[in-house]
């Protein structure tokens, strides 16, 4: 089992954020040793490469479990794209790493998140 994620996700558009999220965690982080997941909807090969030069990552390609017709029936969630539903791929990611942390690509990090990767006795930690 490996030791530790990082996971985010979103729209293709949104790309632009996943990196400046990477480029402020790294420059507060060097020490964590991480893998980095990033599910997406098509983001670009070349910005792709924009983000693997900040840090090396994972691309995953999601696939809503739900249809967009079924969510369109759904009035509180029609605000949303399917992607809203990949942070749930964190459970998954359990079976494969130790630690996975899902961060959202709208924050900017300023100082050291060094907790979040240490284990718990329980295996979950909210904060």
């Amino acid at each position: 089992m490996k030791k530790a994620a990082i996971v985010m996700g979103g729209t293709a558009n949104m790309s632009f954020a996943m990196a400046v999220f990477l480029l402020s965690f790294f420059q507060e982080n060097l020490q964590i040793n991480t893998d980095v997941i990033i599910f997406h909807d098509g983001i670009s090969e070349s910005e792709k490469k924009v983000m693997e030069q900040i840090h090396p990552c994972y691309f995953r390609e999601y696939m809503s479990p739900f249809s967009m017709e079924v969510l369109d029936r759904i009035d509180s969630i029609c605000r949303f794209t399917p992607m809203v539903f990949c942070k749930y791929e964190c459970l998954r990611l359990l079976n494969e790493y130790e630690t996975v942390v899902w961060f959202d690509y709208d924050m900017i990090v300023t100082g050291d998140l060094t907790e979040l990767f240490t284990p718990v006795s329980g295996g979950a930690r909210l904060m």
